[in-house]
């Protein structure tokens, strides 16, 4: 499904002779995409609003200059802002997307989430197709039982929220995948392993079922209901022939 609209999108580029895009991809659809595209005849970038964004559209055009990208995003992209008093429940990404998908939008019309606040006020930036901001601007003005106001800002005033995470240093027996996100997440070898085999984790956004793979350095790891690791480092071993790892574990 995914090559098919990809092929569609790049025959729109190619022989309409102008910009097209695709709904926001997931990173490990962006991955897949990126595969598939290698060596083909259009020019394409993926775009979400801001860099490093996590959710991105598909843009392709033809190898012609004088056919642009838009990369400010504005034609194709509109930053919606809700905010709330802080007071009562923290609003969630969770609770923000249920909203957005209870108000009948797709998700692949839906960018990045990015929920903060300053104390007094919560407030959550949205990365939106402009072609559905003015449903979300006329309709939702609840996040589950929230009241909040909602409105566009400027894209180029995006709140982007400090990551937080900590860095841990371990060594394991062994890169297998298990043996890391064990150590990464402060449970059993046996139950790392299960999570593997119920096709709980991923790796590099694509999820994996095999508990004995090896890893390698750069690697992200996740898994529902734990959170996510990077593979920053794979160090040499210790004298008990156990491997030197260091994570950034994500909070």
């Amino acid at each position: 499904m995914l090559y098919a609209r990809i092929d569609d999108k790049t025959r729109e580029a190619l022989y309409g002779y102008r910009l097209t895009s695709m709904g926001f991809l997931t990173p490990g659809e962006r991955i897949l995409a990126e595969k598939y595209l290698a060596g083909q005849d259009a020019v394409y970038c993926f775009w979400g609003g801001y860099d490093d964004a996590e959710r991105t559209l598909l843009l392709l055009k033809p190898d012609d200059d004088t056919v642009s990208f838009l990369p400010d995003g504005n034609e194709l992209l509109a930053l919606i802002r809700f905010d709330s008093f802080a007071e009562g429940k923290l609003l969630s990404h969770r609770d923000y997307l249920g909203s957005l998908m209870g108000a009948g939008l797709k998700r692949d019309a839906v960018g990045d989430i990015l929920p903060y606040s300053d104390g007094k006020r919560q407030y959550c930036d949205i990365v939106v197709l402009r072609s559905v901001a003015g449903d979300i601007l006329a309709n939702l003005d609840r996040i589950g039982r929230t009241g909040v106001r909602v409105r566009e800002a400027d894209i180029m005033d995006l709140h982007l929220p400090e990551k937080s995470f900590k860095i841990i240093s371990d060594t394991v027996a062994s890169m297998r995948l298990d043996a890391v996100i064990a150590s990464g997440f402060g449970i059993s070898r046996s139950e790392a392993k299960l999570l593997v085999e119920r096709g709980l984790v991923s790796r590099n956004y694509a999820i994996e079922l095999s508990p004995g793979v090896n890893l390698n350095q750069g690697d992200i790891l996740s898994a529902r209901g734990h959170g996510k690791l990077e593979l920053l480092e794979i160090g040499g071993e210790t004298k008990k022939q156990r491997i030197r790892i260091q994570l950034k574990k994500y909070i």
